[in-house]
């Protein structure tokens, strides 16, 4: 979902520069398709903080071990606004108003999950991509590298990622 997430926000304010992430795994075993209990690698909570090249400020944080979830949302801040997206629906608010109200989104600009249809169309020639290039795949990609990379070590990672070594793995620290 991170890198999801990232791709949507990214085709809404641009890429980020660098990212500073903590993680948690607060369940450690769980049971396999068989049974059996394993080791748990990735972690059920994440929160990063990202500088956008725009000059925005990002936070972003992913959990499942949260009780009580409202489901996926994004929140845009401005100095004049605000805009959130939740289960599909858009409201805002201007400076001074008192509430977020509905934005109606135009019928031609709405869209839905269809990824996999997308990429099976795009291969079979049916269909041009027309969201995730296979340039914003990678840059996605990267952007969930960097986070496990600033996890692991600690540290602000700048984007995009500088081909020096292994990069360490999730939950190793």
């Amino acid at each position: 979902m991170l890198g999801i997430v990232y791709e949507t926000i990214m085709r809404w304010v641009g890429e980020a520069e660098s990212v500073l992430a903590e993680t948690r795994t607060f369940t450690r075993r769980n049971r396999s398709s068989e049974g059996r209990l394993r080791t748990v690698h990735v972690p059920d909570h994440v929160d990063v903080l990202g500088r956008m090249a725009c000059g925005a400020q990002l936070h972003l944080q992913q959990s499942a071990a949260t009780v009580l979830k409202s489901g996926a949302g994004i929140w845009l801040y401005g100095a004049e606004g605000v805009l959130r997206f939740h289960d599909g629906v858009l409201t805002g608010a201007r400076r001074g108003d008192e509430a977020l109200a509905p934005i109606p989104i135009p019928a031609d600009e709405q869209g839905g999950w269809r990824v996999e249809e997308e990429f099976v169309n795009a291969i079979r020639s049916n269909e041009h991509i027309t969201h995730t290039t296979f340039a914003d795949g990678v840059k996605y990609m990267e952007f969930v590298e960097a986070v496990a990379r600033s996890a692991a070590q600690g540290r602000r990672v700048a984007l995009p990622l500088q081909l020096d070594g292994p990069a360490p793995a999730w939950g190793k620290r």
